[in-house]
């Protein structure tokens, strides 16, 4: 079976390398499909480079109505979307013969492309917890890509590392996604029937155990949530209902909490992927018009610093978490501002009191560089590094 996939990648190879690519052509793809920095580079270009031909390449060809109801919420008019199966002779078609390819997750890995080929990993988050060859337990199959964006220096360093990419294939630039956390296009609170006069927290914890993809145990996996048991959560809401708060938590697309059957809370709200496809939003314009952030080693508190208001750290089992996967940084409380919640009543406390920490802005100006106009510097940046390698 190895055989057989190496002389199909060699094959593959080979039409990638003398197929014509169309400058003129776009093809984006991201996990999961129609979202995240992928999704808010699509919005940008059809906004403002109508002569664009874009295509989609998804995992689900049942679930396209719902992304084009998706898109119909965030703008007027939308023009017709081209979706193609990713795992196809046709999605690869598209593939070699657009110039400009953008991801968030990596596609046909072990293929070799093209100097002509501008590849762009968008990638989904400023690592806190290390991926890549900086994780001693991850299988090292390179993910190959022109450019890679990173957001600040210090980020391009740990970029370089994590890849093996050069300096001068990486990017600076912003998460293209959090265009929608600062302008969230959609009213998301609304979508979920959520009180905007209560005081709104979003959970986002990252898994300790994964059932999608690279299938690996990181951290505790012995709670239903970090620090609650299910039986503890009715409490939890009774006070959110009294002091006029609502929780959201919401699931990572990988985490086996995804099969968990959670009970349903007047005040606690529960969201996973599907969630958002069938309302046709996306993460990020929710994420913006919530109040406060509670997650742990997950990246997305870096793009949460952008919006200046508060984070919260759940970390009840950071030694164990380092011992399996570890951090890109030697001493990451450092690096995270934001109360350290370690119990409950830590846990309640902060929703009583959350407040900015001291050293938000110190660490968001070493994290985020570039705090607006995400697609466009993706776009500009990637341009001029075309100019200089013509030269």
């Amino acid at each position: 079976m190895n055989f057989i996939k190496k002389v199909l990648f060699i094959i593959l190879s080979f039409l990638e390398k003398i197929a014509p690519k169309s400058s003129n052509k776009f093809v984006y793809t991201s996990f999961p499909d129609f979202s995240d920095n992928s999704f808010a580079l699509y919005l940008y270009v059809i906004k403002h480079k109508p002569k664009i031909r874009n295509i989609w390449l998804i995992d689900d060809l049942s679930k396209i109505e719902l992304h084009k109801k998706t898109l119909q919420n965030y703008v007027k008019n939308p023009p017709e979307i081209k979706f193609v199966k990713k795992n196809s002779l046709k999605g690869f078609y598209h593939f070699i013969t657009s110039q400009y390819i953008f991801y968030t997750h990596g596609l046909y890995n072990g293929v070799y492309f093209n100097k002509k080929h501008i590849i762009v990993n968008l990638w989904h988050g400023m690592p806190l917890k290390n991926i890549g060859y900086l994780d001693p337990n991850s299988p090292k199959r390179p993910i190959r890509s022109k450019y890679i964006t990173a957001t600040s220096e210090l980020y391009k360093k740990i970029i370089h590392k994590a890849f093996r990419i050069s300096y001068d294939q990486i990017i600076k630039t912003g998460q293209i996604r959090n265009e929608l956390l600062l302008n969230p296009g959609v009213d998301a609170l609304k979508k979920f029937n959520i009180d905007k006069n209560l005081q709104i927290f979003i959970w986002m914890p990252t898994y300790r155990k994964s059932i999608i993809g690279d299938i690996r145990t990181d951290g505790k996996t012995n709670r239903a949530l970090p620090l609650f048991e299910t039986n503890e959560l009715e409490k939890l809401n009774t006070f959110l209902q009294k002091s006029r708060k609502f929780l959201i938590i919401k699931l990572h697309p990988m985490d086996y909490l995804n099969l968990h059957k959670f009970p349903s809370f007047s005040h606690i709200l529960f969201l996973k992927n599907e969630d958002f496809e069938q309302k046709g939003i996306q993460l990020y314009s929710l994420l913006g018009q919530t109040d406060v952030l509670l997650t742990d080693y997950s990246s997305v508190f870096i793009d949460y610093l952008l919006t200046e208001k508060p984070i919260g750290f759940v970390l009840d089992d950071m030694k164990q978490f380092e011992d399996n996967r570890g951090f890109v940084f030697k001493n990451p409380k450092n690096f995270m501002p934001g109360k350290i919640i370690t119990s409950q009543k830590e846990f309640i406390n902060f929703l009583k009191h959350p407040e900015k920490h001291p050293d938000y802005d110190q660490v968001n100006d070493k994290f985020n560089e570039i705090r607006a106009n995400f697609a466009q510097e993706t776009l500009k940046k990637i341009k001029e590094h075309k100019t200089q390698a013509k030269k």
